[in-house]
């Protein structure tokens, strides 16, 4: 084997490498999108969880200020009527409350969905990765076994069998395109 072949079959091997390094940095890159997305959908839920309990707040204030008008009501007949008009007020006020507590729970529930939604996705792309970089692996494997018996045979081959230094070239060859297009499935 010359130095020019040893020197084409390293700078495969590096460019390969180049691109398996390449393929990482591209995952990474896609897990910390996730991650930001999830810390957004947790702070979200976390705002909507204050919303409920300012609302929790309130409907105390109300129901205390409702104690508060059964006491004058029973001080004086005149104030009753007053405070009558005042509870029915307030009856729709704790109704709207109560229709907005209803679509909190019903966000909140969507939100739920959504993070589940959104775990999902986490744990098929944590999978995918962890498939592909088998894959990767399995491949590096292939292809060291490949130049461990091309070694082998190239040692095995005489100066003056140049029809088998063709064709091992040509083998090489086919292994790099087939490489390449593996690499560019996974890259799609």
């Amino acid at each position: 084997m010359t130095d020019d072949e040893l020197k084409q079959i390293v700078a495969s091997n590096a460019k390969i490498a180049q691109q398996l390094s390449h393929n990482v940095r591209e995952l990474s890159g896609g897990l910390t999108a996730l991650s930001q997305e999830v810390s957004h959908l947790v702070e979200t839920q976390q705002q909507a969880t204050e919303e409920r309990r300012e609302i929790a707040a309130e409907l105390k204030a109300l129901s205390r200020d409702v104690s508060r008008l059964v006491e004058t009501q029973q001080q004086a007949t005149e104030e009753r009527r007053e405070t009558a008009a005042e509870l029915k007020a307030l009856s729709r006020d704790v109704s709207r409350l109560v229709e907005t507590q209803q679509e909190v729970a019903g966000e909140l529930q969507e939100l739920r969905q959504l993070i589940e939604s959104i775990a999902r996705s986490i744990q098929a792309h944590a999978d995918r990765s962890a498939e592909e970089r088998e894959q990767l692996r399995q491949a590096m494997l292939r292809l060291t076994d490949v130049q461990e018996g091309m070694t082998q045979w190239l040692n095995s081959v005489d100066e003056d069998r140049p029809t088998i230094l063709r064709r091992l070239m040509n083998i090489e060859n086919k292994i790099d395109r087939i490489l390449e297009q593996k690499e560019g499935e996974d890259n799609s």
